[in-house]
């Protein structure tokens, strides 16, 4: 019988998805809140200011961006001693999106509403509850990246 029956609505699907909470702090290490982003969806961009692969995320992400408004991004670094590295990544590298960090490390214990975050570069979609709708690992191009994004806010 219970494989007969239908799927809860979408309503009663969202209802079970709590909003993602993390308690981040911005390169000056003041406070930064997911709340700054409510009723918009939201792209986090998970990497480590050393790692290659996260870089060339970051190119195709600003390059996307150009082409695409009306999506926020906030950037996650995940590495030991990220506040010292974060103000000189983001003007070598121009990124025009807020950076952060996670000042008590629980996103890279996995002990954060994020769960285990198996790598860097990471991507993850919350629509605009601030729900998560969607994790990629690796380098996306621009085209995957707005496929990816798409897919993520039509579940």
């Amino acid at each position: 019988m219970a494989a007969c029956a239908l799927p809860p609505p979408r309503a009663a699907q969202d209802a079970a998805r709590p909003p993602i909470e993390l308690q981040l702090a911005d390169p000056r290490g003041q406070p930064l809140s997911l709340a700054r982003f409510a009723g918009r969806p939201l792209l986090i961009f998970l990497f480590s200011t050393s790692d290659t692969g996260s870089q060339l995320a970051l190119t195709h992400i600003e390059h996307w961006l150009l082409r695409r408004h009306s999506m926020d991004v906030l950037g996650i670094a995940l590495q030991p001693d990220a506040k010292l590295f974060l103000t000189p990544y983001r003007d070598a590298l121009s990124v025009s999106f807020p950076l952060s960090y996670d000042p008590q490390d629980v996103i890279l214990s996995g002990h954060s509403d994020l769960g285990r975050v198996e790598a860097v570069p990471a991507l993850i979609v919350l629509d605009a509850q601030g729900s998560e709708r969607g994790r990629r690992y690796g380098v996306l191009d621009e085209a995957e990246l707005q496929s990816f994004v798409a897919a993520a806010l039509r579940r």
